[in-house]
């Protein structure tokens, strides 16, 4: 099985230790993305909102690298700092899974912290190429 690593040139370049995303075989494997500009810069500062916003998006830009999209998402993890975002959090994504039927499997997990004491989200997936 061929492994294929990508990251996307419109995003931010990964740390030294890993790929945005992994591509093997039919899998594509997201890593967690938070509101970090391409500049490095936090987007959204105690804006979990605008935090949960860009962090779909960058998954739905890593997604459209790896040759598949939002709709072929399989399995959606999301660490929040704060109990509270959890429904602002899910209205957010409810606008990136509109149809129903494209619904993945999800976890959802309350941390005390993420990489950056400014982060508020963190959201990786698996999905499968169409």
């Amino acid at each position: 099985m061929s492994v294929e690593r990508i990251n996307p040139s419109t995003m931010r370049p990964p740390a030294e230790y890993y790929a945005h995303v992994t591509r093997a075989g039919n899998m594509v494997f997201v890593a967690g993305q938070a509101a970090v500009g391409k500049d490095n810069k936090m987007i959204g500062v105690n804006d979990i909102t605008a935090q949960a916003e860009e962090v779909f998006r960058q998954l739905q830009e890593c997604l459209n690298a790896a040759g598949t999209d939002l709709s072929h998402v399989v399995k959606l993890n999301t660490f929040l700092t704060r109990p509270e975002d959890n429904r602002p959090v899910a209205l957010v994504r409810s606008k990136f899974f509109r149809d129903a039927g494209l619904l993945p499997a999800s976890t959802m997990v309350i941390v005390s912290r993420l990489a950056r004491p400014e982060m508020l989200i963190e959201v990786e997936c698996i999905a499968v190429l169409p």
